[in-house]
C-alpha cells in the first residue's frame, strides 16, 4: 500500500470512504476492506455509520494502531450549531476508540462536477472516471484519496489504480480541469 507523508505523520495513500453505507452492510464492508489490505477508513456521524464502523474495527484482527481513521464533524455553522467537543466524544464512543488519526470539518462542494471532462481520459486509459480521479489523487503530493465503495468488487477496483501511473501531461490536464472548476 502506498503511503503519504503528511507533516510528521505517515498515512495510507488510499482509504475507504463510508459515505452512503449504513447498518450491517457498512460493518461488513469495513471488515472486507481491512481483510483485503485497506488500512484507512473515513467516516462521519453525518453518514450514519460510525457505530457499524466501530464494531468492525473492534472485531477485526487488524490492530487499531495499524488503521488510520479519519472522522468528519459537520461545519460549526451547520444548523443546529453543534458543540464540537461533545460531538467528537460521542463519535469516539460509537467508533469504540479513544482517538482518531485525522479530524476534519465536513464542508461538501456539490457545485463542482468534473465527470464530463474526465471521461475523455477513462476512454484512452481503459479506466472508469472514478479510477482516473482516484489515480490522479493518489499521485498528488500531500494528498490522500478516500474513495467509497458500494461492494467488495468496488473495493478491489479502487485498489487496481495502484497498478497504473498517469503520465505528466495527463496529471497536468486533470489539474487544469480542477482549477477551472474552482
Amino acid at each position: 500500500m502506498e503511503k503519504e507523508l503528511v507533516g510528521k505523520y505517515t498515512m495510507p495513500g488510499i482509504g475507504l470512504g463510508m459515505l452512503g453505507h449504513g447498518g450491517d452492510a457498512a460493518g461488513a464492508l469495513v471488515e472486507a476492506a481491512l481483510a483485503d489490505g485497506y488500512r484507512y477508513i473515513d467516516t462521519s456521524r453525518f453518514y450514519g455509520n460510525e457505530e457499524a464502523v466501530g464494531r468492525a474495527l473492534a472485531s477485526s484482527s487488524v490492530p487499531r494502531s495499524d488503521v488510520w481513521v479519519t472522522k468528519k464533524l459537520l461545519h460549526p455553522r451547520t444548523p443546529p450549531q453543534p458543540d464540537l467537543a461533545f460531538e467528537l466524544e460521542k463519535s469516539l464512543r460509537l467508533l469504540q476508540t479513544d482517538y482518531v488519526d485525522l479530524l476534519l470539518m465536513h464542508w461538501p462542494r456539490p457545485d463542482v462536477s468534473l465527470e464530463w471532462a474526465l471521461g475523455e481520459f477513462a476512454a484512452r486509459r481503459h479506466l472508469s472516471v472514478a479510477q482516473v480521479v482516484l489515480r490522479w489523487l493518489v499521485q498528488q503530493e500531500r494528498l490522500v484519496a478516500i474513495p467509497g465503495a458500494a461492494n467488495v468488487e468496488q473495493l478491489r477496483e479502487n485498489l487496481k489504480v495502484l497498478d497504473v501511473t498517469l503520465a505528466r501531461n495527463e496529471i497536468a490536464g486533470i489539474s487544469w480541469l480542477t482549477e477551472c472548476a474552482s
